[in-house]
């Protein structure tokens, strides 16, 4: 069993499994090997990871299935969000969401020379994002070895984005600053007498 929506993060497979009201299919173009349950290595969530081995190319992915069936996901509120996860790989991994219609969206990711390393992918930052529905999302989570090769993901979660109005670094683009007052008045948005609890 998994998990559902928590805090804004919707996670698709780490220690406790995968998320309730899916399924793992894989593909692979010579020998492969995939082992959802590794621990042969440390895990930067848990202790298990998802290990893949190939001799060609080679991936696994996560699909929205209930009963045998597809059973696609609104996941428009993250539209604004993040495709996170750790993975360790000698070589670049192509990550993809897929739509029911067969529409997919794609994302590279480079080698990190065997280490582990946390990727945040914007969703916007897909290229084809436009073309997937994300009102029915089918493959919630693709990747794929285009070569031959070893890799290992872990803790794989969709994360809605936070969209900060102001801080150090200023307003969004396109925006402006508009003030009111009743009386005498002063307004400064680069104060820095006192401590502030993000930048200076």
């Amino acid at each position: 069993a998994g998990r559902e929506l928590e805090n804004d993060v919707l996670t698709l497979y780490a220690d406790f499994g995968i998320l309730a009201g899916t399924e793992v299919f894989t593909w692979y173009g010579g020998s492969a090997v995939f082992d959802g349950n590794y621990t042969n290595i440390a895990a930067p969530e848990g202790s298990q990871s998802f290990r893949t081995w190939g001799s060609f190319w080679q991936g696994w992915g996560i699909f929205a299935r209930e009963f045998g069936a597809p059973d696609p996901r609104d996941m428009t509120v993250f539209s604004n969000g993040f495709m996170r996860f750790w993975y360790r790989s000698s070589s670049t991994l192509k990550v993809q969401i897929e739509a029911a219609n067969g529409q997919k969206a794609t994302a590279y990711v480079p080698s990190t020379t065997n280490q582990w390393v946390e990727v945040s992918i914007p969703i916007g930052n897909f290229a084809g994002i436009q073309s997937v529905n994300l009102a029915q999302v089918y493959g919630l989570f693709e990747i794929t070895a285009e070569t031959a090769g070893e890799f290992w993901v872990d803790d794989v979660r969709w994360v809605k984005g936070i969209f900060r109005v102001y801080r150090d670094a200023g307003i969004p683009p396109g925006s402006d600053i508009i003030t009111f007052a009743g009386g005498d008045a002063i307004f400064d948005a680069d104060y820095g007498d006192v401590s502030a609890p993000e930048g200076v």
